[in-house]
């Protein structure tokens, strides 16, 4: 199997050269603004025309979305209880459930990915969904908390 020479973050045509001199297989350029090595387009359609077919010419992007919307929150509540019953010894113990769905939530999140080809990628996210929701044994009940994981991504 052969091994493949990537170079990325090219933004001169000294260091684009010294690349394709070098024989890297692919080159890349960084559109990404908070990035140090982040092009324009037009520079990156300048420096393009200098590969001329000696390698292949890829894109460093990195999408990020910032979320925030409604949500619905179901919470359910087993309660147990035990009880001896006066002038006993023998405990009987029961199980009921209790819950509510609540339409007062809320979550807001961010997800950033960064794209490996133009239809796949890795990313992140980080996401705080809460509300409130009104049980019969406790009224007013804060539910939520934060996600955050990190996988695959696909574009469709």
């Amino acid at each position: 199997m052969p091994v493949l020479v990537k170079i990325c973050g090219l933004s001169t045509p000294e260091a684009l050269d010294a690349a394709l001199d070098a024989g890297a297989d692919m080159v890349g350029f960084v559109f990404f603004p908070p990035s140090p090595r982040n092009i324009s387009f037009q520079t990156a359609r300048e420096l393009s025309s200098r590969v001329k077919g000696r390698a292949q010419k890829v894109a460093n992007t990195v999408d990020m979305s910032v979320f925030i919307g409604p949500t619905i929150v179901h919470v359910t509540q087993d309660i147990a209880s035990v009880a001896v019953a006066s002038g006993g010894q023998t405990p009987t113990g029961s199980l009921s459930s209790e819950s509510a769905t609540s339409g007062k939530a809320g979550n807001a999140g961010l997800d950033i990915t960064y794209r490996l080809t133009r239809r796949l990628g890795v990313g992140v996210f980080a996401r705080y969904a809460g509300g409130e929701a009104d049980l019969p044994s406790a009224p007013k009940l804060k539910v939520g908390g934060v996600q955050a994981g990190a996988g695959l991504r696909v574009r469709f």
